[in-house]
């Protein structure tokens, strides 16, 4: 019977363990990592496409300081925000913004409910009204048929890079090539300044940063601007497209 030494010494273990630990970066094609540089804790919100697998998980905290690698495959599509205010007791409870509904920390296919700001806030065209035209469902639910309201020209107008309705497309989705992700909480926070206060300076509610990452890749970071609430405002859905030649795709929302 061969000796235990023999066999983690042989060709055929050093594989095997090479395969193990080289599983996760060839199955995972896309990395977003989350980075928390304000002075409270958030939880961030997961939200797949309806074409898209789950993520390994669909909510979790995410302390100042702190960040966290996710993993996606090639084509994933989905939705990340931040949630604020959560008081999770054993794995239960709710957040005061960005609340997902699922009662913990995980929001399992629930996404946020508006206002994520915990202020004041106005309803799209399409909650207030519910017709076809302006949820871009039935007879409109494409992007010949469905076009910008009069609503959604109002929002597009003071922010010319926001995503107003179901199709704008063509002004707020950004194409990278060859990125791995950053989504940034506070990106300009000030550690002896509340992070829930504004910052005067801030121009955008998000900005897109490219970087020179490992072995000359390239890696986008989403910054979400803002003070604390500002910031757990965004709405990243990202869109990953194989259509696009492989090339991922993002909007900011």
């Amino acid at each position: 019977m061969a000796q235990p030494s023999l066999l983690l010494g042989s060709p055929a273990s050093v594989v095997l363990l090479l395969l193990t630990f080289f599983q996760g970066p060839v199955v995972n094609a896309i990395t977003f990592t989350f980075a928390n540089r304000c002075t409270d804790t958030v939880w961030p919100g997961l939200l797949s496409g309806s074409t898209s697998p789950p993520l390994e998980t669909t909510g979790f905290a995410l302390s100042p300081g702190q960040s966290r690698s996710i993993y996606g495959p090639t084509g994933w599509s989905g939705r990340f925000w931040a949630r604020s205010g959560c008081d999770f007791n054993g794995g239960k409870g709710t957040c005061v913004t960005g609340d997902c509904g699922s009662g913990e920390i995980e929001c399992r296919g629930a996404g946020a409910t508006p206002p994520a700001t915990g202020g004041l806030a106005c309803r799209s065209a399409c909650e207030a009204f519910g017709k076809p035209e302006y949820c871009c469902n039935g007879a409109y639910g494409n992007p010949d048929t469905c076009h910008p309201s009069q609503y959604s020209q109002l929002f597009k107008s003071a922010c010319p890079k926001s995503y107003s309705y179901a199709y704008d497309d063509a002004t707020s989705t950004f194409t990278c090539n060859h990125t791995d992700y950053t989504i940034t909480f506070c990106p300009q926070s000030n550690p002896y300044r509340p992070s829930h206060e504004q910052l005067e300076d801030d121009v955008w509610l998000a900005s897109l940063k490219k970087t020179s990452g490992a072995r000359g890749s390239t890696m986008a970071s989403w910054s979400a601007s803002g003070g604390f609430q500002a910031a757990l405002a965004i709405v990243v859905a990202v869109v990953l497209a194989e259509a696009q030649g492989g090339h991922p795709r993002f909007s900011l929302l």
